[in-house]
């Protein structure tokens, strides 16, 4: 078996609020940025049935950038439901949900409002 490492580093002003998020990963692609805006983490506590989400952005984040980042995880999320499960019906729900929302980040952009 083989094991390998995310790794995060975070630097915080006075108030404790990120101001700089680097990654790191063994298996990261060489042209990998280690600099981010945002970082998103969920883990599914077995013992309480709950999830535990670490979710941190830097003061640098734009509007724009965030719901961005918001639609492609709860995307992904969708993406990695139907894998897991198969369900058709929840997957399709999800989509069009994500599709309404995506059409109105786009006319706000537009509009200049993000």
């Amino acid at each position: 078996m083989r094991t390998t490492e995310i790794r995060l580093t975070i630097s915080l002003d006075e108030q404790n609020m990120p101001t700089d998020i680097r990654w790191a990963a063994d298996d990261a692609p060489a042209d990998a940025n280690p600099d981010t805006r945002c970082f998103a983490l969920s883990v599914w506590e077995q013992d309480t049935n709950q999830t535990l989400n670490i979710n941190l952005w830097t003061q640098a984040m734009m509007m724009g950038e965030m719901k961005k980042f918001y639609l492609q995880t709860v995307a992904g999320l969708t993406e990695t439901l139907m894998a897991s499960t198969g369900d058709e019906v929840s997957y399709r729900e999800m989509s069009k949900t994500l599709e309404n929302l995506a059409q109105r980040f786009i006319k706000e952009e537009r509009e200049g409002a993000i």
